[in-house]
């Protein structure tokens, strides 16, 4: 059995920090918020948290210190248990993709 948790305190432990063209996210972030900062489309539904995201794609549960790209961003892993990634760097490869000039 799962945590059980209100909409105000979900919101308040799920943050995307931004540095420059990085994002600082933490695991149990929605897609769909990150999709918003990055502004582009990614594989998943908008409830999926980025956690999930991460582990549907590289298929297991990343180490501290690992670092991949998927679908156009850099991803660094920041902090991980065994079972669960809590925070991550995230680094559009290409910041302008998905935002075209007409």
């Amino acid at each position: 059995v799962g945590e059980i948790r209100d909409k105000q305190e979900k919101q308040s432990t799920t943050k995307i920090q931004t540095e420059g063209n990085e994002l600082l996210v933490q695991g149990n972030t929605e897609l769909r918020l990150l999709k918003s900062h990055i502004g582009r489309e990614l594989p998943g539904k908008h409830t999926d948290s980025v956690s999930k995201w991460i582990i549907n794609n590289v298929a297991h549960v990343p180490k501290v210190d690992e670092c991949f790209e998927l679908d156009g961003l850099k991803v660094y892993i920041i902090k991980a248990s065994p079972r669960a990634i809590s925070e991550v760097r995230i680094i559009p490869l290409c910041p302008n993709k998905g935002k075209q000039a007409k």
